[in-house]
């Protein structure tokens, strides 16, 4: 996929010199330059198969631009656009060089290092459950920064906080290490589905490992 140019807030060729980084559960993730802001940005692109996704997506991502806290990547930007026929979102966000929180976990991080990542994402957390619950909480989906800070990421699995969890779309229902037994059962959105995940990531910060195992979905469930 070529991308030439992309509108911004303040011009219609913003975003420019777009370079594939990979390929997600929720589409494609470019680098990018903001021409008016002169610095790096990501853009994510993802697709919309179907009227009613384009609804509920677009929701999310007008409350996900309004969250403000410094353990949340900051959304800069979204819109539509269509490239090849095809219709898509796309999300700007910051660009942050030193990867996700994948890359760090190892066996023995010393145990103020460890509070210290704890304290972000609960702070993150807290600020996102006043508007949603992101559902599909895991390594991936924290970022780090110039100042080792995490900072959560890709609101897109998100549901407003007493929605009815509706039937897995594109949107996907989380990633199974991480997946609470209400996920599982597509019961209503609840704050514990995301502590729950975020349990088993703090388990990892601490010990290098998933504290179970399971090669099917069957066996992540039971």
């Amino acid at each position: 996929m070529i991308i030439d140019t992309l509108k911004g807030q303040d011009d219609d060729n913003q975003y420019t010199n777009f370079t594939y980084l990979t390929q997600g559960g929720m589409g494609y993730v470019f680098n990018a330059f903001d021409n008016s802001n002169d610095q790096d940005v990501v853009v994510k692109l993802i697709p919309i198969p179907q009227k009613e996704d384009e609804d509920l997506f677009s929701r999310e991502l007008i409350v996900s631009e309004d969250l403000s806290s410094p353990n949340l990547v900051e959304t800069f930007y979204c819109d539509k656009t269509t490239i090849n026929n095809n219709d898509y979102f796309y999300i700007v966000q910051k660009y942050y060089p030193q990867g996700n929180l994948r890359r760090r976990i190892q066996p023995n991080i010393d145990y103020d290092t460890c509070i210290k990542m704890f304290l972000d994402l609960l702070e993150g957390l807290n600020v996102l459950h006043t508007k949603i619950i992101h559902r599909d909480l895991k390594p991936e989906n924290i970022l780090i920064d110039n100042d080792n800070k995490l900072l959560i990421t890709d609101f897109g699995l998100a549901k407003f906080v007493g929605e009815k969890t509706k039937t897995r779309s594109f949107k996907g229902g989380g990633t199974y290490p991480y997946m609470s037994p209400e996920c599982w059962l597509m019961q209503d959105n609840q704050i514990q589905m995301d502590i729950y995940s975020l349990g088993i990531i703090f388990y990892e910060i601490l010990t290098g490992e998933f504290p179970f195992n399971g090669k099917t979905e069957q066996e992540w469930q039971s």
